[in-house]
């Protein structure tokens, strides 16, 4: 199982290729020294659902063209390359067995909502929170749908892919198909897309940030529903404030929306620096994980319950959809485990009722 990477949205892939691709090659390498011993060798490899960004492709059995690659960003570029490493070699060499899963983003447990307080979907929650106030307008500068799946969810889901007969809560006692069952379908390595069943869309995340600060307060409060321009002003703010939970997203959202964040290079070289330098402060993998936000696509819509933007990745077999409760649960945990100064996020929220 290949599940190490050098996560970060922000640099290039010449700054990341020697983890992501390089350090793949080398494992494939490491895999043929077991060939003797063994009649077939698996290798699971654990890619990212952000590498479809703008390739128009939603279905586990589509093959993405490197047309769209300009639009993505180093990571997911060096995590397309990885996977077509994959490909051929398991097209060149028949003892090898190959699975590539593709893990949308990872939000809070769904027991504890213990989650990364670096992720990209944590901060910018965070950072609404300390600003007590959301855009819900259509042209808000933020993501119409998030494609969450909780990280306790997504390891069962990966270890079953190993293991013949695990049985994981919250799928019917269904039994997921084994490993050896999976990679031996055909010289092609078989490709799972890890995504809840339907997004989380921006209403609901609304719903339930008003919900944390109402579990923090014990009294009926909510964000502010403010005005484009007014959320844009604040990410310009948060600009000048490296410990502003937003402060790595602020360019985005001071500027043109999630959309722009599809770039390759959709921050400011003193951003880069900033993010280089939490990373050595406290070991984390990365400002913000790949493919963490959805920018809003074309036709979305903001309904209710198991939407699913349009043009969003699809699964044959999708894991459990995140709901507003596991967010707040979330949020109450990143509150809790954050430093001190997010620890007061939510002090002082005024009540716009």
């Amino acid at each position: 199982l290949h599940n190490a990477a050098h996560v970060n949205s922000f640099l290039g892939y010449h700054q990341l290729r020697d983890g992501n691709v390089m350090g793949t090659v080398r494992l494939l390498q490491l895999l043929s020294r077991f060939r003797e011993a063994h009649e077939h060798v698996s290798f699971v490899h654990v890619s990212t659902i952000g590498l479809l960004g703008g390739s128009g492709v939603t279905d586990e059995n589509l093959v993405a063209s490197p047309s769209h690659l300009p639009s993505l960003s180093g990571y997911a570029q060096t995590k397309w390359v990885a996977e077509k490493i994959v490909t051929s070699a398991a097209a060149s060499l028949p003892w090898l067995d190959t699975c590539i899963v593709r893990p949308g983003t990872i939000s809070g447990a769904v027991t504890t909502g213990a989650c990364n307080l670096r992720d990209g979907v944590v901060r910018l929650f965070l950072g609404l929170l300390k600003e007590k106030k959301i855009c819900i307008e259509p042209s808000t500068p933020l993501p119409s749908h998030f494609l969450l799946c909780a990280v306790d969810t997504c390891a069962l889901r990966i270890v079953s892919l190993l293991t013949q007969s695990l049985r994981i809560p919250g799928f019917g006692g269904k039994e997921s198909p084994g490993i050896s069952t999976i990679l031996r379908e055909g010289r092609r390595p078989q490709v799972v897309h890890l995504i809840g069943d339907g997004t989380i869309n921006l209403n609901e995340v609304a719903s339930a940030l008003d919900g944390v600060i109402h579990a923090v307060h014990g009294r009926s409060q909510k964000l502010e529903r403010c005005s484009p321009e007014a959320l844009r002003q604040a990410a310009e703010k948060a600009k000048g404030d490296p410990s502003h939970p937003m402060f790595i997203l602020a360019d985005a959202l001071a500027g043109g929306g999630f959309a722009s964040m599809s770039s390759p290079s959709p921050t400011t070289h003193s951003h880069i620096e900033a993010a280089h330098k939490n990373d050595a402060d406290d070991g984390a993998a990365g400002p913000v994980a790949a493919g963490a936000i959805m920018a809003p696509p074309p036709g979305s819509t903001r309904g209710g319950a198991r939407t699913r933007a349009a043009g969003s990745p699809t699964a044959k077999e999708p894991l459990p959809r995140v709901t507003g409760e596991m967010i707040v649960r979330m949020m109450r945990w990143a509150l809790k485990h954050s430093p001190p100064p997010a620890k007061s996020i939510v002090d002082g929220a005024t009540s716009h009722d």
